[in-house]
């Protein structure tokens, strides 16, 4: 049985219980994960699974969900009349809100936005389980004191349909492949991680992630001392993809009209330097969080968040934008406005060229928390990792300084975007020059 019409039979029994509207989404996913632990590998472990995420409207704009799964699609129906019941039962409880129903029908493009990686069927154990052997080796082969700890290999085939009452009907299937790297150095190193998503397998397999990830904790780990003066600081291009992760979600409309963002002081207003321009664009081809709907079936659409250091747009879920009269943006995940894939604006000048003027500077390599924001006070609280260069040469490594400052002052202070723009999961990113910033000693 098709998913589609799965979905048109389970929203016919929704009206025929009383529903006015309905919504639906089915997420069906059948994955392959493959763990090495101290050099053992494991045998690759298997799961699927079929979701489904049911929503009904009553008269006067009342809605209520409900969710569960089934090991197959022909047995969906058959466990769906106790959740319809409880979607039914918190719409009658529900507060009427004008805001409140199936969202409107818009026109989906399904195809062309280079998801589906045609290779997924032809692989096999051998070639996943060959990524972390490859990687491990090459990681501590850097220098005698590495150690690869953990290391991991995911990918999922993932086909999503949706169907409503407004007659919207739309199916997408897609795949996403990822691999990580977690090591140390020394007897008593901290543990790094590098992680890396794409939609195609070569993307990760091609990458030599282990030897990056052990030449940066070997020149990381070479003792080096700040220098006495103020001088530049040039955020690498992957801790500028960190930066910018942990700040989106602070773009979510529902936060900032509920006063939880502190974007809501800076509406319209400047939170950067002018020379900075990020984009939301859950449309982009291939890219990692692309897709041709989101979760209430709406197509996506780009949204620029910072414009020439002004904070400009907002995500929108479709309950959200109706109360601003606007249209949803397409980020809906789950319950609420989620970002896609963030793209800075590069500048003119490579980063070698701007190291070579600069001379002498600081790199900060990455920060020590995955969230180092606040969202709600926009005050950065982490420690991050630097380089030290001198006459445009690496000196070594200063790890832990600590950073606590706005984040609007951090971003105030780029002088320059470098053109070095790279791809870190779902975050087009590039080095930034920062001046008038200071990193405290540890």
């Amino acid at each position: 049985m098709e998913p589609l019409l799965v979905l048109n039979r389970l929203l016919d029994r929704c009206r025929k219980n009383g529903a006015k509207g309905a919504e639906a989404l089915l997420t069906e996913s059948r994955g392959v994960e493959v763990r090495m632990e101290r050099g053992r590998l494991a045998a690759p472990s298997n799961k699927e699974s079929i979701e489904i995420k049911l929503r009904v409207y009553l008269e006067g704009g009342r809605g209520g969900s409900a969710s569960w799964s089934a090991p197959r699609l022909a047995d969906i129906l058959e466990k769906a009349e106790k959740p319809l019941q409880r979607a039914l039962r918190a719409a009658e409880r529900a507060k009427p809100s004008p805001f409140v129903g199936p969202v409107e029908r818009y026109d989906l493009e399904e195809r062309g936005r280079g998801l589906l990686d045609r290779r997924h069927a032809h692989l096999d154990d051998a070639s996943r389980s060959e990524i972390l052997l490859q990687n491990a080796t090459s990681c501590e082969a850097v220098d005698p004191a590495l150690r690869a700890d953990s290391l991991h290999y995911g990918e999922l085939l993932l086909r999503r349909s949706f169907a409503s009452t407004r007659g919207v009907a739309a199916s997408e299937t897609s795949t996403r492949f990822e691999a990580s790297c977690s090591a140390h150095y020394g007897l008593r190193g901290r543990p790094f991680r590098h992680y890396i998503a794409a939609r195609q397998f070569a993307n990760v397999a091609s990458v030599p992630f282990g030897a990056g990830l052990g030449q940066r904790l070997r020149i990381l780990h070479q003792p080096a001392s700040l220098p006495s003066a103020a001088c530049p600081i040039i955020m690498h291009s992957s801790a500028t993809a960190d930066l910018l992760r942990a700040l989106a979600p602070a773009f979510e409309a529902r936060l900032v009209r509920a006063k939880k963002s502190f974007l809501r002081r800076h509406m319209n207003g400047p939170v950067a330097n002018s020379r900075l321009h990020v984009i939301d664009d859950p449309s982009l081809p291939g890219s990692l969080h692309s897709k041709a709907f989101d979760d209430r079936g709406v197509p996506p659409m780009p949204v620029v968040l910072i414009r020439e250091g002004s904070a400009t747009g907002l995500l929108y879920d479709p309950k959200t934008a109706r109360e601003a009269k606007l249209r949803p943006t397409g980020h809906t995940q789950a319950d609420r406005a989620v970002f896609s894939n963030l793209v800075v604006r590069p500048g003119s000048r490579s980063r070698n060229a701007i190291g070579m003027e600069l001379n002498d500077y600081l790199v900060i390599d990455g920060f020590h928390d995955e969230q180092p924001l606040d969202l709600a006070t926009g005050m950065l609280d982490t420690s991050c990792d630097v380089l030290v260069f001198r006459g445009h040469q690496v000196q070594g490594g200063v790890l832990g300084l600590p950073l606590r400052l706005p984040i609007t002052e951090l971003l105030g202070a780029v002088s320059e975007v470098a053109n070095d723009q790279s791809r870190y999961q779902s975050v087009d990113s590039c080095s930034l020059v920062l001046r008038g910033i200071e990193l405290p000693s540890p």
